[in-house]
């Protein structure tokens, strides 16, 4: 059972107009020659620092010091020992350069010193889930990327040794 002609038709057209309005309300404004009143406040209005998508990005963090690589750590069994034992560091307002976090509801008047942390959920137990802030030098952060890589790259070798074994790779499995 099909659409007949007529609604069809009546498609169609729903669909230019649509698109049609859409391209009138794309279309740019000429300001010198608007009346329009907010059109003319443009020049004057502050630059927005970051898009709506950006919003929503609640866990950014600028402000960590030069040759430091960081992330967040929930405190739950024994990930902040887990990684002290990396080289990680908590990381410290300073009155020299405060750590800005980019959810708005992380509190602006902690105490300088205090470390960098935020409420991120709960635990099993119903409690409040804390996640700090932690930096480790860049050094040693790059060391353990080339290690988890070189894991990765021998995993891989093994895999494609097995399936020349197993008579799998047929010209199509290369390491490329």
């Amino acid at each position: 059972m099909g659409l007949s002609p007529e609604h069809k038709e009546k498609m169609r057209l729903g669909r230019e107009k649509a698109l049609a309005e859409k391209k009138a309300a794309n279309a740019d404004i000429d300001v010198a020659k608007s009346d329009n009143a907010v059109d003319k406040a443009k020049p004057n209005r502050p630059v927005r620092k970051h898009s709506l998508a950006d919003a929503q990005n609640i866990m950014t963090v600028e402000g960590t010091p030069d040759g430091y690589k960081g992330r967040w750590v929930n405190d739950t069994g024994n990930q902040v020992l887990k990684r002290r034992e990396l080289g990680y560091e908590f990381t410290l307002d300073s009155p020299d350069g405060r750590i800005a976090v980019g959810d708005k509801g992380v509190d602006p008047n902690r105490q300088t010193g205090s470390v960098v942390s935020k409420i991120v959920g709960t635990d099993k137990t119903g409690k409040p889930l804390v996640s700090y802030w932690m930096v480790q030098r860049l050094e040693w952060y790059d060391d353990d990327q080339a290690f988890k890589q070189k894991q990765i790259d021998e995993k891989v070798k093994g895999l494609y040794e097995q399936a020349d074994k197993d008579g799998l790779n047929h010209g199509e499995l290369s390491e490329s």
